[in-house]
């Protein structure tokens, strides 16, 4: 397994915010970083076709994930202010504004995700797959792709065996596999269950696989953190140094 830069990659980024305000009417008000208050006329679309809601008042956030797409920083999910389950997408722009993506799904109370923290979100060409995290009423092991071109969300029905409810985990794509690691499970009444497994996520197939290392593993629990460099897997576990695997052979290295 390779990966190189993409345009949907994770990669750090310098965002012109004027370049970004010329997009949206000038009459909108925004909300920003500080609280400000805004509200909005009309809804508009930003060049890219993502349908933008300039009132979006989240300005605090817990266990959310960011992505980088068409050069512009984006937030979903976590726990608001007053610990509420945010189940949103925000694009943020330069001088501590946001707005809120409106999905363009026809039912908005079945066919987009519950809010969830401690999810993982990553980015694969124009599409962010989101795995699992906290929800309301627990962790979940659920999958989703969100298109940023049709502004759309849709659930993955998948073949094989999905990793166990988990939130906490980190993730990571690389040719076309994502790979999910760690995480943890903690349910009222039960011991936490923290997961050191390894799994891979054939986009193009749908498919869930198990993946075994011949040497042993790093230690997984909640706050790892996983990327692809050269066809190898590093793992930045928050109990020991980072460790590697190779992901064509499963063979672990210290």
């Amino acid at each position: 397994v390779s990966s190189s830069p993409r345009r949907g990659g994770m990669t750090s980024t310098n965002i012109d915010a004027a370049e970004q305000i010329d997009d949206f009417s000038p009459t909108t008000n925004t909300t920003t970083g500080g609280g400000g208050g805004g509200s909005m006329k009309e809804k508009k679309s930003n060049s890219s076709g993502v349908v933008v809601d300039p009132a979006a008042e989240t300005t605090f956030l817990h266990g959310s994930t960011c992505v980088v797409w068409e050069g512009e920083l984006y937030t979903y999910g976590g726990l608001g202010e007053y610990g509420e389950f945010v189940d949103s997408i925000t694009r943020w722009s330069g001088r501590g504004e946001n707005r809120e993506v409106t999905p363009q799904n026809k039912n908005m109370k079945t066919d987009v995700p519950p809010g969830r923290y401690g999810h993982t979100a990553t980015m694969s060409g124009d599409y962010m797959y989101v795995f699992g995290g906290q929800g309301r009423y627990g962790a979940m092991n659920d999958l989703w792709v969100f298109d940023f071109v049709r502004a759309t969300w849709s659930p993955l029905d998948a073949i094989g065996e999905a990793p166990r409810e988990r939130f906490g985990h980190c993730a990571c794509v690389s040719e076309n596999v994502l790979f999910i690691f760690g995480g943890k499970d903690a349910r009222p009444g039960l011991n936490v269950e923290s997961f050191e497994d390894l799994y891979g996520f054939d986009i193009a197939e749908r498919e869930w696989l198990h993946i075994e290392s011949r040497h042993g593993g790093p230690s997984g629990g909640e706050g790892c953190a996983l990327t692809a460099v050269d066809s190898v897997l590093h793992v930045l576990s928050p109990s020991m140094p980072s460790s590697s695997t190779t992901t064509g052979g499963s063979q672990l290295s210290h």
